[in-house]
């Protein structure tokens, strides 16, 4: 990269670091919150501005705003330096020669020069505009595809990371995960854990309990409510991993037995009951 290039780089980041524009949300609908509440304040002061001069007796010459609207899209208008260099920028990067509005569009989308080289850093060096809009459209950042890579989907695409994005897949969850031991996890996998709040830390203490389970298993285990602390209070009842097999977790949660009702009919029988006497006396007293 040349010395030019490079300062350009520099300059941009300053600039775009300093501009007014909430541009790195994460979030799409809290970026057009963002901008509404902009909006209203700018009327508020346009308000205010157009009574005082009324007021005061002043003639002032509103006409080079056709609309309020325009006087506050004016007002939020990125400086031309900044547009110029983004412009620059993103040319250097092959993106042809963008007119100054389509760059505003770019920047309102959350697409900046910065964003659109740290993408392209990554590995996406043929992403298109209109990529770059789904990708910030959907909350990715270029933490979150870095991150995401670094966990073991260092071959991720561009709709994969959408797809994660779209179900609230937060990165750390990934990460996490493969800490524990859940490495080479599909998109598909990761998404119905998560859909299944299969969470990290019930996933760590049942690997703590004792338990290798499948992705597929903490799925099943997490829709029959069965929790890591019914399964440790079982255990300390006197239940081995091999009597707690998912089957048998699955079953007695799923028709509520709790330890509670393990520790009375221990008591009252004085040895412990087996899980299918667990699961007869629940059925037989609901």
């Amino acid at each position: 990269m040349g010395t030019k290039f490079q300062n350009l780089r520099n300059n941009i980041e300053d600039l775009e670091d300093s501009d007014q524009l909430d541009l790195d949300s994460g979030s799409h609908t809290k970026r057009v919150a963002g901008h509404s509440n902009r909006i209203s304040s700018y009327i508020l002061l346009f308000a205010f501005l157009a009574t005082l001069v009324f007021y005061a007796g002043n003639r002032a010459d509103f006409s080079n705003f056709n609309t309020p609207i325009e006087f506050i899209e004016d007002l939020n208008r990125p400086s031309q330096d900044l547009l110029n260099g983004m412009g620059e920028w993103m040319a250097e990067m092959g993106y042809g020669e963008l007119t100054d509005e389509e760059l505003i569009d770019l920047r309102q989308e959350g697409v900046t020069a910065t964003f659109t080289s740290e993408v392209r850093e990554a590995g996406f060096t043929d992403i298109t505009l209109d990529q770059l809009v789904e990708l910030r459209n959907a909350g990715v950042t270029s933490d979150y595809i870095t991150t995401i890579q670094g966990a073991g989907f260092a071959d991720i695409t561009l709709d994969e990371l959408i797809k994660l994005r779209n179900e609230r897949i937060s990165s750390d969850y990934v990460k996490e995960m493969v800490d524990i031991g859940y490495t080479g996890l599909t998109i598909d996998q990761l998404i119905n854990m998560d859909n299944a709040d299969v969470g990290t830390g019930f996933t760590r203490m049942m690997k703590e309990l004792g338990y290798e389970l499948t992705p597929e298993d903490l799925v099943r285990l997490r829709e029959n409510d069965v929790t890591a602390y019914f399964t440790s209070n079982m255990m300390d009842l006197g239940y081995t991993i091999e009597e707690l097999t998912i089957d048998a977790l699955t079953r007695m949660r799923g028709i509520g037995v709790t330890h509670g009702l393990a520790e009375r009919l221990m008591d009252e029988k004085g040895s412990k009951p087996t899980i299918e006497e667990l699961i007869r006396d629940r059925i037989s007293n609901q």
